[in-house]
Formats: C-alpha cells, structure tokens, sequence
C-alpha cells in the first residue's frame, strides 16, 4: 500500500511541476536557446548597469552602529556583493573566450590589401565592431569583478567591527522599568508595521487569488502539499532502500538516517520554493513585505525540518536497532521531544533575524524578540546534559563527555542570566552561533561515520562493491588504498565545511556559505602561489597518479617491448630509468603548475639553486650528471663484474646519484657516480669475455714427460666448466734444478666461473697423477701473462 501511495504522489509532483512551474528564466528573448549566443547576450548592458547600480548602493549606504538593524545591513550588503562578484566572474570567463576567438578571426583575415573583396572587409569591419564592442563589456566586468571583491573584503571587515560593537552594547535589565519603558515608546511603530505586514500579506492573498493567478496559486499548493505529505513517507522510504541495497550492520543504520535526513530536507525545500514561486509569479509583488518575510523565514524551514529528521534518526525513541547516537532508551525517551523544539527554535531564529535586518522595529523591540530566543535556547542546551547525566550510557565517554556537558549548562546559564542583565545581543549572538554549530556538528559526524562504513565496509576489496570492481581487473591492494584516500579526502572536505558554517557567525544563508566554501577551496594566492584543498588534492592526485602511470608503462616495456628486442638487460635497464627521470620531471613539472608556479617565478630558485651549487651542492649535481652519462652511454651496466678503488663486485643497480657493487662477501658498496667517470675502472665482463683458468703443477725433474702430458690433457677435457672450444691444452711453463713446472690453462664460460673450476681442476689433475704414480706439487693458480693481456682477468680465485 505504501509503495502504490508514493508512486500516487511522484506522479502527481511531475505533474504539477510540469503544468504549473514557470520553466523560462533569465533572458526575455530566445537566445538561451542558441547554440551559440554572443558577447551583447552573455553581458546586456541592462545586467551591467544594474551590477553598478548594485555596487553603487552599497557604497552609498549609511549605516548606525548603534542600530539593532546594523549587523543584518552589513550582512545583506556582503550578500549582495558577494552575488555580483559571482556572476561578474562567471561572465567574464565566457567572454574570454570570445576575445580569443576574435582575435583569431582577425589574424586569418590579415592587414587590408589592395584588391581585396568587399566581402573581406566587411567581414574585418564586422569582427573589428564585435571585438570592440567586446572589450568593452569584458573590462565593465572585470571592473565591477574587482570592485564587488573588494567591496567583500572591506564589508566583511567592516562586519566584524559591526558586530563586536553590536555584541558588547548593553541595555536596561530585564526587570527594570527602562527596558519596558522603550518598548512602551516603540509600541505605536510596531503595532504600525505589523499593520503594514498584514495589508502586504492580504494583497498578496489578492494577488494569488486573481483570476490571472488562481490556477498557478491552486497548482504550486498543491505540490507544497503534495511535497509535505511525501515528506512523512521520507523515513518509511529511506529504511526500505536501506534493507535492500545495504548490507547489515551499522552501516545499514547510518545510511538510512542521513538517507532520511537528507530527502526529508529537500522535499521540504522544494515545497517552500514552489509555494513562494507561485505567489511571487510574474514578480509583481516583489516590493511586498510579508513576501520577503515569507522569504526570509523559507529559507529556515528546510534547516528546521532537516534538524527535526536528524534528531528523530539519531535517537530513535522507539526504535532501539535503528538507534544511531549510544543513549540508553531512558534518555532517548526524554530527549524524545527535543527534535521538535529545536526545530521550532530554529524558525525562531529566522523570524529574529527578520525582524533584526528589517529595520522596521525598534532597537528594544529587536531586543525583544531576541529574549524570547534567548530564553528559548538556553533551557534546551540545559536540557540535553541533564538527561544524559540523569540516564547514563553503559560506555561513558569519560572526563570529555563530563567536560562538554558542564561547558554546554554553564554556556546556557550564563547567556540566560546575561540576557537578564542587559547583555542581549551577546547572549542572542553566541546561542544562535552554537544552535547553528550544533546541527552543524551531528551533521558532520553522521556524514563521517557514513563515509567511514562506505569505504571500510562496502568499497575495500572484500566488500560486497569491492569484490565487484575486483572482478573487474582492479587490484585488491590498490582498491584499499584508494578507499582509505577517499574516507580521508571526504572528511577533510567534512571539516571544511564545518569551518565555513562557523566564520559564516552560523548562517546557514547560501551565498555566504557559498563564499566560504569557495574561499576554502579555491583559496587564496600567495604572489603567484595558489593554497587551497583543490590545489592540495591536485598536488597529491597528480603524483599518484603518475607514478602508477609510470609503473603501468614499465611493466609494459619490461613484459611486452623488450622481449620482442635484442637489448641485453643492461641496455634495458637505462632505457627505463632514463624515461622514468624524464617522465618524473613531467610529473614534477605538472605538479608544479597546479600550484601556480611557473618558470618565470622559478628565476629566484633558480638563482639561489645556482649559489647552492657553487658552494655546497657541486658534489651531488656532479653524480646527478654522470649518472645520467652513464645511463645513456653505458660503460658499465648492471650485471658487469668490475673493479674500482680496489673493490671488486658485479653491479646491482645504477641510479643518478650512485652505483650499488654485490661483493664478494655478500656485502653490498655505494659508489658515486663520478668515480666511474673521472677514475679508472676495470671491467672485466664488458663485451662479455670469456675467463682463463690455469694451474701450474711442479713435477719432479726424474718424471716422465710423455705420460705427465698425456694425464694432464686426459684429464682437462674432463673438468666440468672448462670449455672444449677453444680447447685446454698443457705447457711447459719452467724448468729447474730438480723440478719441472706444467701450466695446464682453458677457457671458462665467465671471468665469474675462473675460482670454481681451478679448485674443481686442482682435485682432478692430483688425483690422475696419484693415480699414474707421479707425485706433484701445485705451486699456485696464476695466469699466463699473454693470457692476462687477452682477458684482463688476473685468474685470482673469487
């Protein structure tokens, strides 16, 4: 039943919209509907002189800062400024481009020439007309851009001065005779204003009662009435679509609540704008005061309404398994009710407001209406400890819970007895700013404990939406990363906001909060440098991103491109680090860029890079710039075996400041890289040589010449690792007293193999000479001299 009532209701709210909402705004003529409009349509001058007139005014204005009235002009004055520095900026950003676009036009036209068409010049007189024209509207934008900036900056200035002094006046106290005797006083002009209000709002009955307007009134109450009623169904709807698509647990909890939250708050803002569309249809009652009371008031009735869902969400009276906030069913009960006055207080603050920048009202009769808030508020900040400490929870939050509420009670106590004594505004002031503060606040932390569930639970790659994407080809590893950045991306914006409702003294007015906001994200410049959380997301993203670009890319020629080639490894290796150093210094370039640095404001480091490098970092640039000789020049690669400074090892890893050498040991040497450059080094396995291995072996003088060959070369061509081509062979290498010295030599696959096969070769050749009878004695392994010449292997044992 439930179901078909709300599919009734969708489709009566389509309906209404499409037969009663007034679906053209903005320009009178058809231009919005061109492809392609041009400069005079993007900037008519009747826009542009009413941004002038705009500005004009607010410099013009006079204000009191004694007035009750003076905070709320300086308010409207930055809203109004703040508008036109919005709409200016958006339109001088499209007229830019058309400025590009002439000057295009004009260049493939060229300079008048003799014999030209008159098509030609036409067409040059034309663009030349547009491109003046143009320029025109471009600097009235531009001027007026940095006129309404300007104008924001000193208001807001202006504004805290405003209000320091509007917050520290002091008036009779309450149970004085003067305080009363000043609304006595004010009392004639109050009774006339509300007289004024009440005819206002009876001709705007009139006027939405007309035959001209009834069925437009008739239809947009409808829908308000249609939107409020589908309001009611928000909870019921945002539980159904929490049980069906979340899975169980906390998160299903939370999700449903800000779900619930969230509708509820725009259908109600839909109902208010549609109501207020149908009586200010046509814009004939524009002047009308109850009208702008309905406006200003309109705009506290979505906050209300989103107050009174959030609080019913988050204490669930009766509901203990949808319960978001830990209270026990005692305080939830007794904190049932206050949703509701809280929401109604927050109406309350919009009607004080009203009547605090109306300037219809007197300065006691502002004050008035500011105690009723004032009195209002404080016993429900009262309330909340009380209850809490009356029905407390099974898992206290310890000294800072007890802190909070003893700062929440002292706060209201202090504010009610100030405002008995006379210190209205402040009293007024600082629980307006926490009520705002507080909704602000639960927002913020249910927010966050969504996102926090959202990215533990359902996007980490054993989520029920993880496992999906894992299906996909994404990375199990990456998916947590990635779900980790954006909890925390998302609840640094969350704090953001929570920053911007607070300079804003908790107004919830959307083109102060838009200024915030767009002030904290977009930021401010220091000389060329931009330091916003866009630009910091950007100089993060950009990194990330391009190293696992850079990552990507190696793989694909590791994997794919050099098998298909003959590049030996080490030839592979510099082409890859080669391109990884270039491709960073793109990476660093670009990050560099979204900061706003460039080449030209770079000259200052530059120069002091310059100094660095003449006094202290000579020595780094110096193996920065043989490392990258050696990259692209390669006199030695990974994998050589080598011999520096009286180190010998294979080389493991070449980067731009140093070289790694395994060494024998096992034990790993730094090099820099200018060692390799400026000092001599031995390669021994460039061009990859062939090792010579000998062995000399002292026989008696009495032996048997014949048979000692005839062993010694048997028994070479046996010896694993010695090659047969070219094929070992034996000498005479001396002859002396009582001793004849055999040198039996051969090639070995590596200069690395040498020390294995001489200690394999010693044991052999012993044993075939045991074993014909003749007894040598091997007086050491050591290479021929022709053999060291051809080799360059010292035939040592490694």
């Amino acid at each position: 039943m439930s179901h078909r009532l709300l599919r009734v209701l969708f489709c009566l709210s389509v309906f209404c919209l499409s037969a009663f909402i007034p679906l053209r705004s903005g320009f009178a003529d058809d231009e919005r509907t061109k492809l392609v409009v041009g400069p005079s349509t993007l900037a008519p001058d009747a826009m542009l002189a009413g941004y002038e007139e705009t500005l004009g005014k607010i410099v013009r204005m006079k204000i009191d800062p004694d007035s009750p009235g003076s905070s709320g002009q300086v308010t409207t004055a930055i809203r109004e400024a703040t508008q036109v520095d919005n709409d200016t900026k958006k339109i001088v950003a499209r007229l830019e481009e058309y400025e590009k676009v002439f000057q295009s036009l004009l260049d493939v036209i060229g300079k008048p020439t003799e014999g030209e068409t008159q098509q030609i010049t036409l067409q040059r007189q034309r663009i030349t007309n547009a491109q003046t024209d143009l320029k025109n509207r471009l600097v009235r934008a531009r001027l007026y851009s940095v006129e309404a900036e300007q104008l924001v900056a000193f208001l807001s200035r202006k504004g805290d001065v405003v209000q320091q002094e509007v917050m520290f006046q002091k008036f009779p106290p309450l149970p004085a005779p003067a305080f009363w005797v000043g609304i006595s006083r004010e009392w004639p002009g109050t009774v006339a204003a509300i007289k004024s209000y009440w005819q206002d709002a009876k001709d705007l009955m009139a006027f939405a009662t007309s035959p001209d307007h009834i069925f437009l009134s008739l239809g947009t109450t409808a829908l308000f009435i249609i939107l409020l009623v589908a309001s009611l169904f928000s909870r019921r709807a945002a539980v159904l679509l929490a049980v069906r698509f979340v899975p169980e647990g906390r998160i299903r909890v939370t999700v449903a609540r800000a779900t619930h939250a969230l509708l509820t708050a725009l259908l109600a803002a839909a109902a208010v704008h549609v109501l207020l569309s149908g009586l200010n249809a046509g814009h004939a009652m524009s002047d009308n005061s109850a009208l702008r009371f309905l406006d200003v008031l309109s705009s506290q009735i979505p906050i209300s309404v989103f107050a009174f869902a959030l609080g019913n969400g988050l204490l669930s009276p009766g509901m203990k398994e949808w319960r978001v906030v830990p209270v026990t069913d005692e305080a939830a009960k007794a904190l049932s009710l206050f949703p509701f006055w809280f929401s109604m207080l927050l109406l309350l603050r919009g009607l004080t407001r009203y009547v605090d920048i109306s300037g219809d009202f007197g300065a006691f009769t502002v004050q008035l209406a500011d105690v009723f808030f004032v009195f209002w508020a404080g016993p429900l900040l009262i309330s909340v400890p009380r209850a809490l400490a009356r029905y407390p929870v099974a898992e206290r939050m310890g000294n800072l819970g007890q802190i909070a509420r003893t700062i929440a009670t002292l706060v209201a106590v202090l504010c009610i007895a100030g405002a008995v004594i006379g210190f209205i505004p402040a009293s007024y002031l600082t629980l307006s700013w926490l009520s705002s503060m507080g909704i602000t606040l639960l927002t913020a932390s249910l927010l966050w404990v969504v996102i926090q569930d959202i990215c533990n639970v359902l996007l980490i790659s054993s989520g029920p939406l993880g496992r999906q994407l894992v299906r996909l080809g994404l990375p199990p590893r990456l998916l947590d990363q990635g779900a980790v950045i954006l909890s925390g991306i998302l609840s640094v914006f969350l704090v953001l906001m929570v920053v911007a409702v607070a300079e804003s003294s908790g107004s919830f007015d959307p083109v102060t909060l838009q200024a915030n906001i767009s002030s904290l994200l977009f930021g401010q410049k220091i000389g060329q440098v931009s330091l916003s959380y866009g630009v910091v997301l950007r100089t993060i993203a950009i990194p990330v991103i391009g190293g696992y670009l850079i990552r990507i890319f190696k793989k694909w020629m590791n994997r794919r491109l050099f098998p298909t080639t003959q590049l030996d490894v080490g030839a592979q290796t510099s082409i890859t680090a080669i391109i990884s150093y270039a491709a960073w210094i793109l990476v660093g370039l670009a990050t560099l860029s979204s900061l706003g640095i460039t080449v030209q404001s770079m000259t200052w480091v530059v120069s002091a890079l310059s100094v660095g490098i003449g006094f202290g970092l000579q020595s780094i640039v110096q193996n920065f710039v043989s490392g990258i000789i050696m990259l692209a020049e390669r006199p030695v690669t990974i994998g050589d075996l080598v011999e520096i400074g009286g180190a010998r090892g294979d080389i493991r890893r070449i980067s731009v400041r140093s070289t790694d050498l395994r060494l024998a040991d096992g034990s790993t040497m730094i090099v820099p890289n200018s060692q390799f450059i400026t000092s001599a080094v031995k390669n021994v396995t460039q061009g990859h040589p062939m090792g010579a291995a000998s062995i000399d072996l002292s026989l008696p003088f009495t032996i048997d010449t014949r048979l000692a060959f005839k062993v010694l070369n048997a028994t070479l061509k046996e010896i694993p690792g010695l090659l047969s081509q070219p094929e070992p062979s034996v000498t005479i290498s001396d002859v002396g007293k009582d001793y004849v010295t055999f040198t039996a030599s051969g090639k070995t696959d590596s200069p690395r193999d040498v020390g294995g096969v001489q200690n394999t070769a010693r044991l052999m050749l012993w044993k075939a000479l045991r074993d014909e009878g003749v007894i040598a004695s091997a007086t050491g392994i050591q290479p021929s001299q022709d053999e060291k010449d051809e080799t360059g292997a010292d035939g040592s044992s490694t």
